[in-house]
């Protein structure tokens, strides 16, 4: 709803359009749910098996160039954002994982 929203289109508009059309919504979306839940149960099994971690030094230094890539006045805010425990720190753990399994399965 809010990725609508951000078009300018509001979500009764969109189910209309799609009931023209003749398309199940829920199925589509319910499919593209099971993908994605699939592929992270196996990311997360291949991190366990590889055992890859992000340790806290990568994760320091990769806050501090987002830190550092802001306005003199924001890097502060960008380091509390991305503060340990944070939802915004563990976006950045798993990109960091992903990243380093990538980099052994296609170097």
């Amino acid at each position: 709803k809010q990725d609508l929203a951000a078009r300018g289109l509001q979500w009764d508009q969109y189910l209309k359009f799609i009931e023209e059309k003749g398309r199940d919504i829920r199925e589509e979306k319910k499919e593209q749910a099971t993908r994605q839940v699939s592929l992270r149960i196996i990311i997360q099994h291949l991190y366990k098996e590889e055992k890859i971690e992000a340790t806290e030094e990568e994760l320091t230094a990769k806050i501090e160039v987002i830190a550092q890539a802001q306005p003199k006045e924001e890097a502060g805010k960008a380091r509390e954002y991305y503060k340990k425990g944070t939802a915004a720190y563990m976006q950045l753990e798993n990109a960091v994982r992903l990243e380093k399994l990538l980099n052994k399965f296609l170097p």
